[in-house]
């Protein structure tokens, strides 16, 4: 089973922009993967929607075989909660907290 898997996903944002056309992608468990590209090609958006903090504008997103896509922001939540790990470039600590408690 696929853990991340991409099919015909698409991002326009303000109805002209194309963050994303048409991207399809599947991710097994213990592949390593590297997204690159130039700025602006959609890496960032592409992680957005994954890590179920951005939507797309159409396609099917799945994660470990459920399919986001339709999913209310409750759902979302546990998804990412449960499932997904991310670290961001900025830290986004809260500074009267230990390390310990900002994980």
């Amino acid at each position: 089973m696929s853990l991340i898997k991409l099919e015909n996903v698409s991002k326009i944002y303000n109805d002209r922009v194309k963050a994303l056309d048409d991207v399809s992608l599947e991710i097994m468990e213990g592949d390593w993967v590297s997204i690159m590209g130039p700025s602006g090609s959609g890496k960032s958006t592409m992680l957005n929607i994954v890590g179920c903090m951005d939507t797309p504008t159409k396609g099917v997103v799945q994660i470990d075989g459920i399919d986001i896509t339709n999913l209310n922001k409750k759902d979302l939540t546990a998804i990412r909660r449960d499932k997904i790990g991310l670290i961001f470039q900025q830290f986004h600590l809260v500074p009267y907290l230990t390390a310990v408690e900002n994980v």
